[in-house]
């Protein structure tokens, strides 16, 4: 009688293949497209703004409503994608965020444009839970939180081209320009996430109907491995159905009630710059559009190069080592910013900015690794995406706490020093959120 193989047992004996590089490829598109999806919003306010005829301050609520609808979106189709797939999941995520980004071009009104944001932000929330699950599921153990870095890197290369746009065409164009280019992007991807992206195996051979497919994804991902299906199991046990109660189950209470505290601090930090950072160096501290989009494009390279070393960092150090480092860079680079952010444009400026995008890109995207890691297959996606939605849902408050730095003059050097407060706050965290956690009985790692 043959041993038992297990699907962890299986991706760890092959070497990476181009199945594997082709998902993570197509899944690190799909973050692209968000990331600028929602990085955009934050960087045209003034010009919506004024076609809108009201002040910039009046839009703040048009973000909070964004961030609700994340929250909303994030936690439920973390549900829907662990009942029914990460591929159908994505599906309907992008197809929604696609259209209502486009129904956005069309509205006349602040209202009529809140009400589409809260939507679009609604299905975008899907996303980055699904993608993340999807990258976490087809590595192998050694290189979980390294794939899932680069799959959300993307999130930090959306947000380059959202800066870059701001800074350099949107001053010659109006704002509908970069809400049609995201749904065009959204669209163009629904072709290549409908016929070349696989559902997640782990998911697959939790169902009997999905074995077989199973079984043909994993000898065409591992074709130097023989898959014998008589042997081939999952890594343990799993709860009988994906539910918010299984995220407390199996000794997994505190750590689940720790990482939505560190995540609703995280967001806070990166909500309320993503939000209000443009607006800020603009009006506040009187940067030009063209000085802002140089500004914030380094910013968001700089959160590229940290999103995709900080999963290997924690692959190197472990979590405890590599979230204090990320958030403890993170924290010095919001103190710096506020003490240096009134003394003008330079190459120091830019270096400064760069060095804030790695260290907040990288610690929200180590976090982001990690959290994966704390939950088994069958509610993995929950997990996830009761995660996001907390850390959403606190961030809705995000540019209404920041907005009073909204063009008053003197301020800025007080909205960096402000965003340090809740990444010392993780810092704290970290060392309870890292603890290893109980045994459980029956489920995998």
């Amino acid at each position: 009688m043959k041993d038992e193989s297990t699907l962890t047992d299986l991706l760890d004996k092959q070497p990476i293949g181009a199945y594997q590089i082709s998902v993570i490829a197509l899944c690190f598109a799909i973050m692209v497209i968000d990331g600028y999806d929602l990085f955009i919003i934050g960087m045209v306010i003034p010009k919506i703004a004024a076609d809108f005829g009201v002040k910039p301050a009046s839009i703040t609520p048009v973000l909070a409503l964004q961030s609700l609808g994340l929250a909303l979106g994030t936690a439920l189709i973390g549900i829907m994608s662990d009942r029914h797939g990460r591929k159908k999941a994505l599906l309907v995520s992008v197809f929604g965020f696609a259209v209502f980004t486009l129904f956005s071009v069309l509205a006349r009104d602040l209202y009529t444009f809140a009400f589409l944001r809260l939507v679009t932000g609604f299905f975008l929330a899907g996303v980055i839970p699904n993608a993340i699950a999807l990258a976490n599921e087809i590595a192998p153990m050694r290189l979980r939180q390294g794939f899932v870095g680069v799959v959300f890197s993307g999130f930090a290369v959306g947000a380059t081209v959202a800066s870059l746009v701001n800074g350099h065409i949107l001053a010659n164009h109006s704002w509908q320009t970069a809400f049609v280019t995201a749904a065009v992007a959204g669209f163009a991807v629904l072709p290549l996430i409908f016929f070349v992206l696989p559902e997640s195996t782990r998911f697959l051979l939790q169902h009997a109907w999905g074995r077989e497919q199973a079984i043909r994804q994993l000898r065409r991902m591992l074709p130097g491995i023989e898959v014998d299906p008589a042997t081939l199991v999952l890594d343990g046990k799993q709860p009988p159905r994906s539910s918010v109660r299984n995220l407390f189950s199996e000794g997994r209470r505190n750590a689940t009630l720790l990482m939505w505290l560190t995540f609703a601090l995280s967001f806070i930090a990166l909500s309320g710059f993503a939000a209000l950072g443009a607006v800020v160096l603009n009006l506040t501290a009187g940067f030009s559009l063209q000085v802002v989009g140089t500004l914030m494009a380094a910013f968001s390279l700089g959160g590229l190069v940290g999103s995709g070393l900080s999963g290997f960092v924690l692959d190197r150090f472990g979590p405890r080592i590599g979230l204090w480092f990320w958030y403890g860079a993170c924290t010095a680079s919001w103190l710096t910013l506020g003490l240096t952010v009134g003394t003008g444009m330079g190459i120091g400026m830019i270096a400064t900015m760069a060095f804030a995008g790695a260290a907040m890109t990288g610690a929200q995207s180590a976090l982001n690794s990690y959290v994966p890691t704390v939950y088994p297959t069958k509610v993995r996606a929950t997990g996830v995406g009761w995660a996001f939605g907390i850390g959403r849902m606190f961030s809705i408050a995000s540019p209404l706490l920041f907005s009073g730095f909204v063009a008053a003059p003197g301020k800025q050097g007080l909205f960096f020093l402000s965003l340090a407060v809740p990444t010392l706050l993780v810092m704290i965290c970290v060392p309870f959120l890292t603890r290893p956690p109980p045994q459980s009985e029956g489920y995998e790692a």
